[in-house]
């Protein structure tokens, strides 16, 4: 289950962006169009397979780009588990927590956090190999 936890926040940071490289153009104009506005609101629903796993996940949140700062919450069905996500993102941090990681961090720890600059080079790395 701890993969799928981790692969979350990415799955849904490329819905979000439309995961289409065919559409670059028009993905482009959008996100000049959502800078120059200077913050945005989202509502997404996404569909997808993680190892194997159907999974589904809706939510919504709002964002600013100057700082960059942003919460979302997040609602997912994989099988028989269901949960919800609430993710706070500063610059390239991102910091979640969810019930469901109970038992899963450090004693009196709620929140854990991921540094998508980080994570983007690692998996850069590993499929350079």
């Amino acid at each position: 289950m701890r993969p799928l936890l981790l692969v979350l926040p990415l799955a849904l940071l490329l819905a979000a962006c439309g995961g289409d490289a065919v559409a670059l153009d028009p993905v482009a104009q959008a996100a000049e169009t959502t800078t120059k506005a200077g913050s945005e609101h989202i509502e997404f629903v996404g569909l997808s397979t993680i190892q194997g796993q159907r999974v589904r996940m809706t939510g919504s949140g709002d964002f600013q780009n100057e700082p960059q700062l942003g919460r979302m919450s997040l609602r997912f069905t994989a099988g028989s588990r269901s949960g919800e996500i609430t993710e706070v993102m500063k610059g390239w941090r991102v910091y979640l927590t969810s019930p469901l990681f109970a038992g899963q961090l450090p004693q009196g720890k709620k929140w854990m956090s991921l540094d998508l600059q980080k994570a983007g080079k690692s998996v850069a790395s590993t499929s350079a190999r």
